[in-house]
């Protein structure tokens, strides 16, 4: 009884307060378990710099017309000049002092003369033009200025004449003057077989 009455004894001890019985294990308390991991935060990457892409040329564009490069009058020599890049051309005077420039475009002979002159300086326009001696009628200009722009065809005297006006008031730029050269060199052989009856 009385080994018993120990055991009893000794089994109420072991509940609680609340009445709940604690739990004894052998081989001391039990092991706490070890906190979760904590993940790894990985640093803040520094971004690395882009690398430039290398410096891509701008596309070549003219150079904005401005005082410095405008061509204000018909300077003989610079018109002169650009002449020269399309065939044999020479800087003569006419009778009135004026400057005017002979030349040859594919064996046709032509002729710069100079407008609104002061004193043969200054001159204000030129006109650029050509001839021939075949007989030529006010129908058949009539009939070039029809169909083509720029070079205008006229009667003179039973003969042709063709020409093109190019007028510098406000200033021109050289690439411009260049230009009305290119279009009347193209217009050369036209006028050629025009006048020959072949267009």
């Amino acid at each position: 009884m009385r080994l018993l009455a120990y055991a009893l004894l000794s089994g109420m001890a072991a509940v609680g307060a609340g009445g709940i019985a604690a739990a004894q294990t052998t081989g001391g308390p039990p092991k706490t378990p070890a906190a979760p991991a904590t993940p790894a935060i990985p640093a803040p990457q520094t971004p690395v710099p882009e690398t430039p892409a290398p410096d891509t040329p701008a596309p070549e564009t003219l150079a904005p017309a401005t005082p410095g490069n405008l061509l204000t009058f018909a300077d003989p020599g610079e018109v002169l000049n650009i002449a020269k890049g399309y065939g044999a051309a020479n800087l003569e005077k006419n009778e009135q002092g004026d400057p005017l420039i002979s030349g040859r475009l594919d064996g046709v002979k032509y002729s710069v003369l100079f407008y609104s002159c002061e004193s043969g300086a200054n001159c204000r326009s030129i006109q650029v033009s050509t001839g021939y001696t075949d007989p030529f009628s006010a129908e058949k200009a009539n009939a070039w200025n029809r169909d083509y722009r720029w070079v205008k065809a006229y009667e003179v005297d039973g003969a042709s004449s063709f020409r093109m006006d190019v007028d510098f008031q406000g200033g021109i730029t050289r690439e411009s003057l260049d230009a009305q050269f290119e279009t009347w060199n193209s217009f050369i052989p036209t006028i050629r077989d025009f006048v020959a009856g072949k267009s």
